[in-house]
């Protein structure tokens, strides 16, 4: 991870409007024995920077496996928090591995139990198969608030408007029409968690019946 011109961080963000997000990514490998410490600790004079500056920082971990898991994300997760590193988001992977999300939600209720949250982001998915991933993994944590997604929302069409085949109307209206298609699947989420708390509840109720 290096910064524009290899300049400190905090020279760069100076001259960035106060309201302005620090988002950083970071690429997490798959077969890594352990978190990239050179990494970590460039994330951490980010946040350094950032604290003198009075920025808030978003660190999006992005994996660059293709296993089931996501036990990296979880490891470089706990390793910015063992540096003292507290970003105001995490942006993460539609993580669908509940024992992920558990090493991770244990690590922002010891160390920063008062931030916003976690959003997701979209791995360039299908909305086909992201709008689905989306919910199963919001599913997974009381700590996910949303999601953060650009190239399954535009990238086609992007493409499309390059080589001519559509004309900006067409562009504008074909991003307005998958980004509803996304919140309409998002907002479905709510109804499957209610559905998951009236099964849950059902068998409590079972429960006390047969016991009574």
């Amino acid at each position: 991870m290096q910064f524009l011109d290899g300049k400190e961080a905090s020279y760069i963000l100076s001259s960035w409007p106060r309201n302005h997000l620090v988002k950083v990514l970071c690429y997490v490998p798959e077969n890594a024995a352990e978190p990239d410490l050179s990494q970590v600790h460039a994330l951490q004079n980010l946040y350094e920077a950032t604290k003198q500056t009075g920025h808030h920082l978003l660190i999006e971990l992005v994996y660059l496996g293709k296993r089931d898991d996501m036990i990296p994300i979880a490891q470089m997760v706990e390793a910015c928090y063992a540096a003292k590193i507290y970003p105001f988001w995490w942006k993460l992977p539609p993580i669908t591995d509940t024992s992920s999300w558990e090493r991770i939600e244990k690590q922002i209720e010891t160390h920063d139990p008062y931030m916003p949250g976690v959003l997701l982001l979209g791995a360039n998915l299908p909305l086909k198969t992201l709008g689905p991933t989306l919910n199963s993994a919001s599913l997974c944590s009381s700590k996910v608030r949303g999601f953060a997604v650009g190239r399954s929302l535009w990238d086609q069409e992007a493409e499309k408007w390059f080589q001519g085949q559509i004309d900006d109307n067409d562009v504008v209206q074909s991003i307005a029409t998958n980004y509803q298609k996304l919140i309409d699947y998002w907002s479905q989420r709510k109804e499957m968690s209610h559905d998951s708390n009236t099964q849950q509840q059902k068998r409590v109720d079972t429960t006390l019946s047969t016991n009574m």
